[in-house]
């Protein structure tokens, strides 16, 4: 056997082993793929006396730009859930048929976090609107922490 033919199969051998070992870091790094930085916000919308307000309608609009995130209505017992939110800052407004529109603003999100946002309407006309601005109090479900973020 040639000293040449002998370098070629090493390179051959060499190159392979190279391209498996590439093989394999990506084959170890597709289940991260799936864990995203993906944020959770929810909460139920009740009236002045505690009683729920099943199918308002809930919008959450990223913060300074407008863009409506989500739109959905809350369920029958007056709750709402909007997962798969990205890391940022959301105005939340809530409408409902009888009730003054209430708005919250600058709450913001952080990667991997489920944060509820309560909402009580006040009975009035519809073209009324309630703005709660700056850090709305909110409770972090995913802990015993109660503040303002």
């Amino acid at each position: 056997m040639s000293w040449s033919r002998f370098a070629r199969q090493g390179s051959q051998v060499g190159k392979a082993r190279f391209e498996l070992a590439i093989l394999a870091c990506l084959v170890c790094c597709l289940p991260l793929l799936g864990q995203g930085s993906w944020s959770t916000l929810r909460g139920t919308v009740t009236d002045p006396s505690g009683a729920v307000v099943p199918h308002a309608k809930v919008t959450i609009e990223e913060a300074g730009t407008g863009i409506t995130a989500r739109t959905l209505t809350t369920d029958a017992q007056g709750n709402y859930e909007v997962p798969a939110l990205k890391e940022a800052t959301y105005d939340l407004r809530v409408e409902a048929k009888g009730f003054e529109t209430y708005v919250v603003s600058d709450i913001h999100l952080a990667g991997n976090e489920a944060k509820r946002v309560d909402v009580t309407l006040r009975v009035g006309a519809t073209a009324s609107e309630m703005t709660v601005s700056g850090a709305a109090a909110v409770i972090a479900t995913e802990g015993a922490k109660i503040g303002s973020w």
